[in-house]
């Protein structure tokens, strides 16, 4: 945290912000990254496309300046929200894997 000399009294909300991204990172990051593009190259591109354009808009944006700015959070809030919609993409991405409908997508 000190490699770029932080003031001395933001490196306690740095340490935080590790350690929600850091677990949420683990947790959700490669399931609302990398299934999209598993499924974007199965022919689903529209569907992980509105996804992630509704779920960048409605929670990154919105939420995010909700609940950092108007609820006054900050920038802890901001990266619980973007976490937190890390979360709600897999979901939603897993559910759409488990559910099979991409598979009938014709590529050809």
């Amino acid at each position: 945290m000190r490699l770029f000399a932080p003031a001395p009294a933001t490196i306690p909300i740095i340490f935080h912000i590790y350690l929600v991204v850091i677990v949420m990172h683990a947790l959700f990051w490669s399931s609302s990254f990398v299934l999209p593009s598993a499924l974007r190259a199965a022919g689903d591109a529209r569907f992980t496309t509105v996804v992630s354009l509704i779920s960048m808009w409605s929670f990154r944006i919105g939420f995010g300046y909700l609940i950092g700015i108007v609820l006054g959070y900050g920038i802890f809030g901001i990266f619980v929200v973007m976490s937190s919609e890390w979360a709600i993409r897999a979901i939603v991405f897993q559910l759409r894997f488990h559910g099979g409908r991409w598979y009938r997508n014709k590529l050809i």
